[in-house]
């Protein structure tokens, strides 16, 4: 888990670009759009969402382009602790990052969310995906192998997507209102 949190840390930072972006774009959109076509407005931010989420998965490509070379380059971790990766890290290390993947979309969701003033759906979205994470990872580390408890990570941060996206693909329905309404 701990060369899949690497993948974490390398979308953080398009998380702050997406979040921005949306924050400065929705201005412009706002300024520029004719009051008597809102969905010209819904239609670009939505355009724009599609594109970082697009920009979040070649990102998350290139991250784990690095970890493998972390994993088999001769500088990487064989290099600097003298010792191999056995194939059971390796398999959370991918379980994990992609369910850090999956977190950071969720937390992308959760900003655009946020920024207009709707909480509400993504805490209840965080709740539910922390509980199926908690009740779903302690069953499978229990009852099958410890670690098999990064399931319950992937399958949690899946949901946590889900639900947010839902939300999301709602919001864009209406953003003119919402936009609106929230300033």
């Amino acid at each position: 888990m701990d060369l899949a949190i690497l993948v974490f840390l390398l979308l953080a930072g398009v998380l702050e670009y997406s979040i921005a972006s949306f924050t400065r774009f929705i201005d412009i959109g706002q300024k520029i759009t004719d009051h008597k076509t809102p969905e010209v407005f819904n239609n670009q931010l939505r355009k724009m969402y599609w594109q970082q989420v697009a920009l979040l998965f070649v990102t998350s490509t290139l991250a784990f382009i690095f970890i493998y070379f972390i994993i088999n380059a001769s500088w990487g971790f064989e290099g600097q602790f003298n010792e191999t990766l056995v194939q059971l890290s390796i398999k959370v290390c991918v379980i994990g990052g992609l369910g850090y993947i999956l977190l950071a979309w969720g937390m992308l969701n959760s900003l655009y969310l946020f920024t207009l003033g709707q909480s509400k759906k993504p805490l209840k979205a965080i709740i539910y995906a922390c509980l199926l994470n908690i009740l779903l990872g302690f069953v499978l580390s229990r009852f099958f192998a410890y670690e098999y408890s990064v399931v319950g990570m992937l399958l949690g941060a899946a949901l946590f997507v889900a639900l947010t996206l839902k939300a999301n693909i709602n919001y864009f329905k209406n953003l003119d209102y919402y936009y609106y309404a929230a300033y």
